[in-house]
């Protein structure tokens, strides 16, 4: 997609579309539905001529644009690069605004693993023996679905110290 800048009177704004969906009418400004970029992010403006927006989200929790789940905010931009709580699973967004799926994210410091639907795994997907698998593996998460590192945690009646990748130290 090539990028035009549009002005108006009262601002300027670079849109992520190409020129032939904008239009100027004696002075205001519209857009044809799509997704476009001002300086605070991207928004998606609908059919209808209204922004997306989280108040649009489906009964799942997830706003789609062409068949695609997004998380928009309520004042309409995508949200990116941020983890969020959906439905009561954790999610981590990434620059586009698409969740991470099968694999690892490190956010503030705190590492996540992102099964193949995209939601972190947490304690609540530990196997039988109370021990959760990556790569065939064993982790600990918590039920927030963050890794359990450099700590000692009790799995199963038994104490393990886990390092600081999360892998416990055998004796």
């Amino acid at each position: 997609m090539s990028s035009a800048l549009v002005e108006n009177n009262e601002s300027t704004v670079q849109y992520k579309k190409e020129t032939s969906n904008i239009s100027r009418e004696r002075n205001s400004l519209s857009v044809n539905d799509g997704w476009y970029q001002d300086y605070l992010g991207y928004r998606y403006v609908k059919k209808d001529g209204t922004l997306m927006i989280s108040k649009d989200a489906h009964s799942n929790g997830w706003n789609y644009v062409n068949g695609i789940p997004y998380v928009f905010t309520s004042s309409g931009y995508l949200t990116t690069n941020d983890l969020v709580y959906i439905k009561g699973k954790y999610y981590y967004l990434d620059d586009n605004g698409h969740y991470l799926k099968n694999s690892w994210n490190k956010y503030f410091g705190t590492y996540y693993y992102h099964k193949v639907d995209g939601s972190a795994m947490t304690s609540a997907d530990a196997h039988s023996n109370g021990w959760n698998y990556v790569g065939g593996a064993p982790y600990v998460f918590t039920d927030s679905g963050q890794l359990e590192r450099n700590d000692l945690v009790k799995v199963r009646e038994k104490y393990y110290y886990l390092d600081g990748n999360g892998h416990y130290l055998k004796k």
